[in-house]
């Protein structure tokens, strides 16, 4: 049961993480 809640943090924060990368990267375009 941890480890899958782990998982499915992990995965969310990997989502989190591409999509403050895509914010950073359309700030620079700009």
């Amino acid at each position: 049961m941890r480890v899958k809640i782990i998982k499915k943090n992990n995965y969310v924060n990997v989502l989190l993480i591409l999509k403050i990368n895509q914010m950073k990267t359309n700030f620079i375009e700009y």
